[in-house]
């Protein structure tokens, strides 16, 4: 009997993937608060960013984000 190989993400992996998804989504916010003449201070912007960003990850731990990814086509 042989065992197969498992793609299932750890948890660590999920929470850092997580992380850079929470990370790209808030830059996206912050430019477009710059765009839109609604600066957001440089502390504030790191603190609000870290904040969502570690949510997200905690999020994509909880969530399982694996079952997000098995429906991406394969490359």
């Amino acid at each position: 009997m042989t065992s197969q190989p498992s793609n299932k993400l750890s948890p660590i992996q999920r929470f850092a993937l997580g992380v850079l998804g929470g990370l790209f989504f808030t830059g996206i916010l912050w430019l477009y608060s710059i765009y839109f003449h609604a600066p957001i201070s440089l502390a504030q912007g790191i603190f609000g960013c870290s904040l969502i960003a570690i949510c997200c990850g905690i999020l994509a731990v909880v969530g399982k984000i694996d079952n997000f990814f098995d429906n991406f086509p394969s490359i």
